[in-house]
């Protein structure tokens, strides 16, 4: 007679674990493989380079349509090739980067920026920063409308906003891609700095510019932001009644007016 001995029951768990997006201000650079430029020690010029995409922008794949950057410039002004990290110590930007370094593409027809991850759960927005032409962004495909807002001076950042809701807790393909505004644009070049994934919903954004005849004051947001108006940047502040934005004013060179917005509980 057989003695039947029972089998440990082995149960083996698949890891699940998130995976979620990584370097998204660009600051993750391992600039240990950079190859630099010979710089002559007569010419006052600052350091430039290449080096791996994998070390220079870990987490991202770049694209030039199907064709896959493997190196990546560092600090790098090729006039026929714009695509760069750029460090603090690059001079003559007027984009104020973030951290330390941010990211200009450029110089290419089709040039796209890809990463998959999972969106935070509570994500609702996406935002980032931008100079120059902005940047496209689809999740899985599908192409996000968005808002934009501009920071005060002297940073002149422009930021894009896109609700995301319909994604949060999804592993997805993100995509940036340049936009060429053509005759409008700074040709096909952009920057590129600080994407945020936002919880809830973002701050309001204020924008005012000075035309011919009026003041146009737009911002961001929904109807519990109210205007707020002051003869100085100290106050008083008074409501501005029934405005919405757009809000168009008549320009008044004699009176020095200031704006700013309030979040109605």
């Amino acid at each position: 007679m057989r003695n039947l001995f029972p089998l440990p029951c082995v149960v083996i768990a698949l890891n699940s674990s998130a995976a979620p997006f990584q370097n998204l201000g660009f600051d993750e650079a391992n600039t240990n493989h950079v190859h630099f430029a010979y710089i002559p020690p007569s010419v006052q010029q600052h350091p430039y380079g290449y080096g791996p995409i994998g070390d220079l922008l870990p987490g991202w794949q770049l694209f030039d349509g199907t064709n896959q950057f493997k190196t990546l410039g560092f600090d790098y002004d090729l006039i026929s090739d714009y695509t760069s990290l750029l460090s603090t110590n690059y001079p003559g930007s007027i984009f104020p980067i973030e951290g330390s370094y941010a990211l200009r593409l450029g110089g290419r027809a089709d040039l796209s920026l890809v990463q998959t991850g999972d969106i935070p759960t509570d994500a609702k927005f996406l935002r980032y920063d931008f100079t120059d032409n902005p940047f496209s962004v689809t999740i899985n495909g599908v192409t996000l409308a968005h808002n934009f807002g501009f920071l005060s001076a002297p940073n002149y950042r422009t930021n894009a906003v896109f609700d995301i809701s319909q994604f949060a807790g999804q592993n997805v393909e993100l995509k940036f891609k340049l936009v060429d505004l053509g005759p409008m644009g700074y040709g096909n070049l952009g920057y590129l700095d600080s994407i945020t994934f936002i919880p809830g919903a973002p701050a309001p954004i204020l924008h005012i510019q000075q035309q011919a005849t009026n003041i146009t004051v737009t911002w961001t947001g929904d109807s519990s932001i109210t205007l707020l108006s002051g003869g100085s940047v100290a106050g008083p502040w008074q409501t501005v009644t029934n405005a919405s934005s757009p809000y168009i004013l008549p320009k008044n060179s004699t009176k020095l007016m200031f704006f700013r917005l309030a979040v109605r509980p």
